[in-house]
């Protein structure tokens, strides 16, 4: 999931990451890192992970929470980095994207949909 949000780089959650002082190209190749040495991942029958369901439905629920109606990718962003325990999360972390940045970052930069 952070593999595709890092894809697009005007894309929403690509720009708060920058903004942090995070940087994109490296966190692609240290995801791509990790990919490669654990191989493929097993997925549920909706095609992802129970861990990349559990993101999306907490991203709904930050969307939700600051009153928008459309769960965008600063809310997948802020949901990964709420995860300490996935490997998106602790890439984050470590890259000095924290929660409480990204949520401070979201609220600078107003509505997504703006």
């Amino acid at each position: 999931l952070l593999l595709g949000l890092l894809r697009e780089p005007r894309s929403y959650s690509c720009r708060v990451i920058v903004n942090l002082g995070g940087d994109p190209s490296n966190m692609k190749r240290e995801i791509e890192s990790v990919i490669g040495r654990r191989g493929s991942l097993l997925t549920g029958t909706t095609g992802m992970t129970r861990r990349c369901q559990r993101v999306i439905e907490q991203a709904a629920r930050v969307a939700r929470g600051t009153g928008e109606r459309v769960v965008g990718t600063g809310h997948l962003l802020q949901s990964l980095v709420e995860q300490p325990e996935d490997v998106a999360g602790q890439l984050l972390e470590s890259s000095g994207v924290t929660a409480d940045k990204v949520a401070g970052e979201l609220r600078h930069m107003g509505s997504e949909a703006e």
